[in-house]
């Protein structure tokens, strides 16, 4: 994989994507204690995953839930002030879809399949994860 895991949008955010099961994400993200103790094991088995200040130290700061996937994500700051998302690694960026969703999509991009034949054969709304832009029905 050649894209950076801690990422920065246009406007500034910036997410962690750490990768963990659906399952176990639910029952740690509600528990501070739980997802802090997960975020430090992912940050010492993977820390290429982590941004270089992550290891000076960190802060929970809050949560929210996702308005896309009805999903509770929590933020941390590190110590020089800088937040970021912590986004688990069967969503795809910016919570557009589950992986699951979009991975045969994904898979016939690779091989420079079309947007609109991707969105043709599986639909647009299953699409629309992927980049690009689907056409619209008719």
């Amino acid at each position: 994989m050649t894209e950076l895991i801690a990422t920065q949008a246009s406007r500034g955010y910036r997410t962690l994507c750490l990768p963990i099961a659906e399952t176990t994400y639910r029952q740690i993200v509600g528990v501070p204690a739980e997802f802090r103790r997960t975020l430090d094991d992912c940050f010492w088995r993977i820390p290429e995953l982590f941004p270089a200040n992550f290891a000076q130290g960190y802060q929970l700061k809050d949560e929210r839930v996702s308005s896309k996937q009805r999903l509770p994500i929590r933020r941390i700051v590190t110590r020089d002030g800088i937040a970021y998302s912590v986004r688990p690694s069967f969503l795809m960026p910016y919570m557009t879809a589950r992986t699951e969703e979009v991975q045969g999509p994904l898979f016939l991009r690779k091989f420079g399949v079309p947007f609109w034949a991707l969105a043709h054969v599986f639909g647009a709304i299953r699409c629309r994860g992927i980049g690009g832009s689907a056409p619209s029905a008719a």
